[in-house]
This record gives structure tokens, sequence and C-alpha cells, in this order.
């Protein structure tokens, strides 16, 4: 419900209108009738969420990014075996 109100609130004037179907135009090849639009939201359910992070996420390589003293900083094998151990 979050997602939907902050569509509609952000189409607010001609600009964010504008805006909002040329964002259309560009990823869909038309502007998305909001009733279709928030069906698209609606389907979105915890497996679709699971098998998209899946293919994208916890499938991919661990980056790690530090900051400070970071001599204790496990090696990039340990976080990557983390993730694995997860996914099993």
């Amino acid at each position: 419900m979050q997602l939907k109100s902050c569509l509609l609130l952000h189409i607010d004037g001609s600009t964010a209108f504008a805006e909002n179907n040329g964002r259309q135009m560009l990823t869909y090849g038309r502007v998305v009738p909001f009733p279709e639009l928030f069906a698209r939201i609606d389907a979105v359910d915890a497996a679709a969420v699971k098998d998209i992070a899946g293919k994208f996420i916890l499938n991919q390589d661990v980056a790690i990014a530090a900051m400070g003293p970071v001599q204790g900083l496990p090696e990039r094998s340990w976080f990557q075996s983390q993730v694995r151990d997860e996914q099993n």
C-alpha cells in the first residue's frame, strides 16, 4: 500500500506526471495505467522475491567494503563460505 501511495503522490504536478510517463515509455514502451501497475505490484509475493534474490543477489560473488582497522577482518573466502552455508 505504501508503494502504491508513493506512486500516486509522486505525480502531483505536470513535470512529475511527464517524468512518470516518459519513464514508463522507456521501460514498457507504453504508459501503464495505474490499475494495471497496482495489479502487478499485488502479484509480487515472497516466493517471487526469493526467486529473484537467488538469481541476482545470492548467486553472486561477495563484495566487501571496510573502513578503519581491518587487520581482524576475515578473508573474502570466509564471507563467501557463509553465504553458501546459508543457501544450503
